[in-house]
């Protein structure tokens, strides 16, 4: 049943010519890649014009005189050709575009084809340019290609101009403002992102609330495809499955998490046109119209009452009407389903969407929908050829984009944005941005997010950015420093997610900082393009330093089986796998205590007797590969303690460093290789630090994993600050500071306490103390370390293990030093569950509270990845060690001072350093400057 009819604004076959465009009168100006014989125009452009910087535009032009045709619209056809045109998309590749200026607005305007490119013979092209709302005197035909290369060719015999009614409704409200219901005036701001238009579970619903999303759009999309695009029943079939996902799922994880949801129909009937492209398939059939009304007539029949946790409906999302109408206009075909929907939902809100994919200059010519609670939703891709750069091939060839560069900069993306503030102002309309984003390895993506963001916040809109957990392209949980189709890297720290979650939260963004020196990408195994928006290098890097030994004296312990009984054969047949205690290690590639993992070069050990004698790995000797050590077997050729001679090769580490000098030319200025514990090189006076690149005797080629760009020079304070405040925490202690009086501080810990590997100075209680003196000059601070290497808590609380009189005694040594303030540090605790953390950390505050001794408890530093269960050493910002969590929670829940070394430890590669360089074992030793990393997290309690 059809409860509203349409007007047909434009029959096929309505062709008005005595207002046609005059083509043979055209004046054609070729440029240098035209030619012209005939009726025939031909665009060349070949792979070495395309400039390195800036674009080409390879264009034949004729100016037309638009004043004519004001209020009217104008259909543009042509035939053309085309051969090995590089498929750029809009804007960029094969052209058949106007251009002119709106007086009305200043803006230039585009009206043109999209997405045409690669080889094809005699195809039929054709857009539409509407002046219903617009002021124009002059424009420009364009023909050719842009910074694409190929041959195009166009038949001038074919093309023609012909003006049509207007395509679009005239805008005659502009007075008009928009009523808005007590309920809907009284929402608060709701910021969040797009959903996953495949599978959503209920952990993405729990994991945006903890990021602080409210806001959710439920996207229906991937509709029927092949032969059954147009077929209704299955469309209907398709629509059925999305509303029950909605119903059974999307909108309880909302009610649950308080997470509200836009219910976007994202595919209508009838879909898109092939020709034009994109055009919207209901706006010109109107059996597809009809059912549009219908859909939605079924979705608020079923979702009424349900304005609790549903935002609104999104009638139509990115609606495409270029050509006159067949059935509906964008705008009429919406307001139409928003009447339907009026008479069987009066409360939940509608939200309407602009033209030509939602633009945000086309709300110069979107009327207002005299209806209440009416959301006016945009999308915000500005500039497409920087947001959209590598989607369908655009850019391939030529530099892409950077931002912000020269007059793209917020700026720019507020004058784009004009058109929709305007309305805002005029109506009183309450505006939603529905999609806005940048491309995951888009040069300066996180600045423009977070302009983006601060635009939207500074004029008081709704968002949600696209998208979550979709693809991965748009995810700020993903990167791609190669800048190849689908190598997409898992980063679930970054500074694109930083800016989301901050603006998710509210919280004030402030610019990106330090904005990036410069961009990286890997251009080949061993080669990096380095650049900003004004220079641009190649930087070769050079494989991992190979260092051969030969006849390395050893007397190789033997194989235990006692005392290793878990001997496998495993990782390739590597028996002695448990590690460097297993045999004797490899001199060249020993550690502090231990030696580097994957440092021997594989298949390179050879072990031989004094004569010379090669001897035989399983029947000699085992060897552990991945740490290098070697252990005899009984019955071999090698005595108890017989010398042997080794040959073996083993890598180094090395920290090259990307620069930038004081001129903006970038270089590569090389390291120091190490076996293990590399040294950076010093930067020189003027240098910006660009990004730091690690390699090791594992690395084959450069990947993301090699690559830390220098995102910060220093910790955010938000960062440091998440120990609290000795203020609230630490008030006795503090106190005595400050007035000068003796104060007596316990360092208290495992291995890393201990520290006997670094002068004391070095070790994290000394360098802590004498910033603590700084901060404190007129104090007299006494120190006293009690650091059992090896050992955890329970074991200092053991008597079977520390008895009385034992160095390491908790009673004598510890709650016997009766300091003033305890620092806590136990990394070998990290096997302690939350009961545990719990139950143990509560019996030793109550034992400090008892002699008035103030706790503060120090999480641990990073230690191996894989020990940690990290993939990597980058874009690990959140500490994976449930322990971590459950000192914070500890912490938090009995007003303990909490040093949180681990915040600081997990944002080293933002800083451009490979956190496991700083661990003198390899393993889980800090260095001198690991260890200032905990005196960092203990003097944020003391600003």
């Amino acid at each position: 049943m059809k409860c509203w009819t349409l007007a047909w604004a434009w029959a096929a076959g309505g062709v008005l010519v005595a207002a046609d465009v005059d083509v043979g009168a055209l004046k054609w100006h070729m440029g240098k890649y035209g030619t012209r014989e005939g009726s025939e125009l031909k665009i060349k452009v070949a792979e070495g014009d395309l400039p390195k910087k800036g674009r080409l535009c390879a264009i034949a032009s004729a100016a037309i005189d638009l004043a004519p045709h004001m209020g009217k619209s104008l259909l543009f056809k042509v035939r053309a050709s085309a051969i090995g045109v590089s498929r750029q998309g809009a804007p960029q590749g094969f052209k058949f575009q106007l251009s002119y200026r709106d007086e009305a607005s200043g803006a230039m305007r585009y009206p043109e084809i999209h997405d045409a490119g690669g080889t094809f013979t005699n195809r039929e092209f054709m857009f539409c340019a509407d002046f219903s709302n617009a002021k124009a005197t002059r424009g420009w035909l364009n023909l050719g290609l842009q910074n694409a290369i190929g041959e195009a060719a166009y038949d001038l015999s074919t093309l023609t101009i012909s003006e049509r009614p207007g395509a679009f409704p005239p805008v005659t409200n502009r007075t008009y403002r928009q009523a808005y219901t007590d309920r809907v005036k009284a929402l608060p701001r709701l910021r969040g992102v797009m959903l996953p238009s495949a599978k959503i579970e209920e952990k993405d619903f729990a994991d945006l609330k903890a990021w602080g999303a409210t806001l959710a759009r439920y996207q229906m999309t991937s509709g029927p495809k092949g032969e059954k695009r147009h077929d209704l029943a299955a469309y209907d079939a398709w629509l059925e499955g999305q509303l029950d996902r909605l119903a059974r799922d999307v909108l309880p994880w909302g009610r649950k998490y308080g997470i509200r949801i836009v219910v976007d129909l994202h595919n209508g009937p009838g879909q898109r046109m092939e020709e034009p492209r994109g055009e919207s398939a209901m706006c010109h059939d109107r059996r597809f119209a009809d059912h549009f009304v219908a859909s939605w007539e079924k979705i608020a029949r079923r979702f009424k009452g349900n304005e609790d946790v549903i935002y609104g409906y999104d009638l139509i999302n990115e609606p495409q009407q270029t050509l006159p109408p067949g059935a509906a206009d964008y705008f009429t075909i919406q307001r139409l389903a928003a009447e339907a929907i009026r008479r069987i939902d009066p409360v939940t809100p509608i939200i309407v969407e602009s033209n030509m994919m939602d633009a945000p200059h086309q709300f110069a010519n979107l009327p207002a929908l005299e209806l209440p609670d009416v959301i006016y939703q945009v999308h915000m891709y500005v500039p497409g050829g920087y947001t959209h750069q590598g989607v369908s091939n655009r850019n391939r060839h030529g530099p892409r984009p950077i931002y912000p560069d020269g007059g793209c900069n917020r700026d720019y993306l507020a004058q784009n944005l004009k058109a929709v503030r305007d309305f805002q102002l005029a109506h009183g309309a309450k505006i939603y941005v529905g999609e806005f984003s940048a491309m995951c390895y888009a040069d300066g993506a996180a600045q423009y997010i977070a302009d983006c963001i601060s635009i939207f916040e500074e004029y008081g809109w709704d968002w949600t950015y696209h998208a979550f957990r979709e693809w991965s392209g748009w995810s700020v949980e993903h990167l791609n420093m190669t800048k190849i189709a689908n190598r997409f890297t898992y980063a679930p720290d970054n500074p694109r997610k930083d800016v989301l979650v901050a603006g998710l939260r509210g919280e004030p963004l402030g610019p990106v900082t330090p904005r990036e020196a410069g961009f990286v990408w890997i251009k080949d195994d061993w080669k990096l393009l380095v650049r900003d928006a004004t220079n641009e290098v190649e930087l070769v890097v050079s494989r991992p330093d190979l260092v051969k030994v030969t006849a390395e004296p050893m007397k190789p312990k033997t194989k235990d089986v006692k005392a290793y009984p878990w001997t496998r054969q495993a990782q390739n047949g590597n028996p002695l796998y448990w590690g460097w205690t297993a045999g004797t290690r490899l001199k060249q590639i020993v550690a502090f205590e231990c030696a580097v993992h994957g440092a021997l070069v594989p298949g390179s050990l050879v072990v031989k007797k004094a004569d010379g004698t090669v001897l035989e790995e399983g029947k000699d000797f085992e060897s552990e590969r991945t740490w290098g050590a070697v252990a005899r077997l009984e019955g071999g050729r090698i005595g108890p303690d017989e010398a042997v001679y080794v040959d073996y090769v083993y890598g180094q580490q090395r920290i090259d460093r990307i620069v930038k000098a004081a001129d903006g030319t970038f270089s590569l200025r090389p390291g120091t290789p190490a076996a293990a514990n590399p040294v950076p090189p010093a930067l020189a006076a003027g240098e910006t630090p660009v990004a730091t690149v690690y390699v090791n005797a594992q690395t084959e080629k450069l990947t993301d994993e090699n690559i830390f760009i220098v995102y910060e020079t220093s910790v955010p304070a938000a960062v440091l600050a998440g120990g609290g405040s000795a203020e609230k925490l630490l008030p006795r202690t503090l106190a005595k500071l400050r007035n000068g009086e003796k104060v007596k501080v316990l360092a208290w810990g495992d291995s890393v306490t201990n520290g006997g590997y670094l002068p004391e100075g070095e070790r994290w209680q000394g360098q802590f103390l004498r910033r603590l003196r700084e901060r404190f000059p007129k104090a007299e601070i006494e120190l006293a370390s009690c650091g059992w290497g090896g050992r955890n808590s329970a074991a200092f609380r053991s008597v079977k293990m520390a008895p009385p009189g034992h160095p390491y005694n908790y009673r004598e040594k510890v709650l016997g030093a009766r300091a003033d303030l305890c620092v806590m540090e136990f990394v070998n605790d990290c096997g302690m569950g939350r009961e545990a953390v719990m139950k143990a950390y509560g019996e030793i505050l109550a034992d400090f509270k008892a002699q008035g001794t103030e706790l503060c408890i120090l999480t641990p530093h990073y230690t191996r990845p894989d020990w940690m269960g990290l993939p990597s050493q980058k874009y690990c910002d959140r500490d994976p060690r449930p322990y971590v969590w459950h000192v914070r929670e500890f912490c938090r829940a009995n007003g303990v001072a909490c040093a949180d070394a681990s915040l600081r430890w997990g944002r080293l590669w933002r800083q451009g350093v490979p956190y496991k360089t700083l661990l003198v074992n390899d393993i889980n030793h800090p260095n001198a400057q690991g260890m200032s990393y905990f005196a960092d997290a203990l003097m944020a309690l003391f600003p």
